[in-house]
């Protein structure tokens, strides 16, 4: 389930939940300058990219498009195309498993059986869309380590980015929190109407 919500106890705007897939990879040093400006490249790539889609093909342009058949038609083409070439890529590059987290403009959280100690230095990739299997990559240093059983809760604060990339994930993150909205919206004008 995809949830939203203003995280109030540490200064932090709109923080996003669901099973993402990630990769984390522990490393000796945090990760390089030169490196992360390589990864803001590619992370704006993707961002703008999820954006396009996410536009494209939103619940709300599906009733504009009913009224234009053939538009309509081509779009869920499109989708189903994008859909499929999205799996067999991801097949490809071996994506991993989705795990429950949470992710804000400065930080993820997520749950994990791997020994990670407050400090360590890590490269994580989020991979935040099925549509689009590329991973938004950032250096990132273990903030805190929650025992949860034989699980860990992980936070990690992610590293120095540039400002284009910190506004394009602001502005995914708002996304998810209007669209969770929008749907919560939809569901509850539903329920009267069938009781």
């Amino acid at each position: 389930m995809t949830e939203t919500s203003h995280d109030q106890s540490s200064g932090v705007g709109v923080t996003y939940e669901d099973r993402l897939p990630l990769r984390c990879e522990k490393r000796a040093a945090p990760v390089a300058r030169e490196e992360q400006l390589r990864f803001d490249v590619g992370n704006e790539a993707v961002l703008r990219s999820i954006q396009l889609l996410g536009d494209l093909f939103a619940p709300d342009n599906v009733d504009e498009a009913a009224g234009t058949t053939e538009l309509f038609r081509i779009e869920q083409k499109l989708n189903i195309m994008i859909e499929l070439v999205s799996t067999l890529y991801a097949r490809q590059e071996g994506v991993p498993s989705p795990v429950p987290l949470r992710l804000a403009s400065g930080y993820v959280e997520w749950d994990t059986h791997e020994r990670l100690v407050q400090n360590d230095a890590l490269l994580v990739e989020i991979y935040l869309s099925s549509r689009f299997p590329k991973p938004f990559a950032v250096g990132a240093t273990v903030e805190a380590v929650e025992e949860r059983g034989d699980v860990r809760r992980i936070r990690a604060a992610f590293g120095p980015v540039s400002e284009s990339v910190k506004d394009q994930l602001d502005k995914f993150l708002f996304r998810q929190h209007r669209r969770l909205i929008a749907v919560s919206r939809k569901t509850a004008a539903v329920k009267p109407g069938k009781q």
